[in-house]
């Protein structure tokens, strides 16, 4: 006989999590404990800060892909992102070079996301080089943050962190995100067309800022989609409230990752992150 409670929450509007998220190794392997987060963001000593660092190269590959590489595809940018973060989360702070890491995972989200193999490699690796040598030069740096004399030189040790980096991971790259559940609850909790825009706009800006934190490596995709849409509606003024009330997720889940989110746009905008201070701190920084 069919089992008609199996499916009773379906009838809602959204889930927590989608049916193919729950079982992907985005899922299983890389969805943390938040005390293990906590502890990662504490970074590799006192002098680190590993909230500022990860917006720092956030930024930094958002601008490799879209200037730099002239890509203008966002889940291209929001996978080398949620790359970096797990490649970080892989290995003890000092194993990796942060440069040649962005530089990789950039590398691998053309490749996984579909963009088509990168022509020249070493065409490639010079514009990724092109953004920290241009970044040396705007900070006035004494030392080098790009430790390779030539792109050809980095282009091996990228291609040997590539193969070091899928191993380590036994090639689990498959990342959801945020973006296709939001277009979906836009859809559903504001049909309203001139709302409809401000709406999507607005919470699509919020995942995006969503990348500089760590929420990818704790909540799925639905939930940050709940949380930026939240977020997005309360700075459009859209009342979304009967939509939520009426969603089988729990309000305080919702809650939880949109503070993650306000503690970020506070850290950015109150001047607590300064990236002049970054790039000093990567130009000490040591491979161990």
């Amino acid at each position: 006989t069919h089992n008609t409670h199996t499916h009773h929450t379906h009838h809602t509007y959204c889930a927590i999590m989608s049916g193919d998220f729950v079982k992907s190794s985005h899922n299983l392997l890389w969805i943390r404990p938040k005390e293990e987060i906590a502890k990662h963001l504490q970074g590799g000593g006192k002098d680190t800060n590993g909230k500022a660092f990860h917006i720092f190269f956030a930024d930094a590959i958002q601008d490799i892909v879209t200037k730099n590489l002239g890509v203008k595809n966002q889940r291209i940018v929001a996978t080398s992102i949620v790359y970096f973060k797990r490649a970080w989360l892989s290995v003890l702070w000092g194993d990796l070079d942060p440069c040649i890491t962005a530089c990789t995972c950039i590398l691998l989200a053309l490749k996984t996301e579909e963009h088509g193999p990168v022509k020249s490699l070493v065409n490639f690796v010079r514009q990724v080089r092109q953004y920290f040598l241009d970044l040396q030069g705007t900070y006035n740096l004494t030392q080098r943050i790009w430790r390779y004399n030539s792109a050809d030189e980095a282009e091996g040790v990228v291609v040997e962190l590539e193969y070091f980096l899928l191993h380590l991971w036994s090639c689990s790259v498959i990342v959801y995100q945020p973006y296709k559940p939001l277009l979906q609850y836009c859809k559903q909790c504001c049909p309203n067309s001139s709302d409809h825009e401000r709406l999507l706009e607005a919470s699509w800006s919020v995942v995006n800022d969503s990348l500089r934190t760590e929420v990818s490596l704790l909540y799925s995709p639905e939930l940050i989609a709940l949380a930026s849409l939240f977020i997005g509606a309360t700075t459009c003024k859209i009342d979304v409230t009967p939509w939520f009330s009426k969603c089988d997720v729990a309000l305080s889940d919702i809650a939880e990752v949109a503070q993650v989110l306000l503690d970020y746009f506070e850290f950015r905008h109150e001047k607590m992150y300064d990236k002049a201070e970054m790039a000093k701190w990567l130009m000490n920084y040591r491979v161990e």
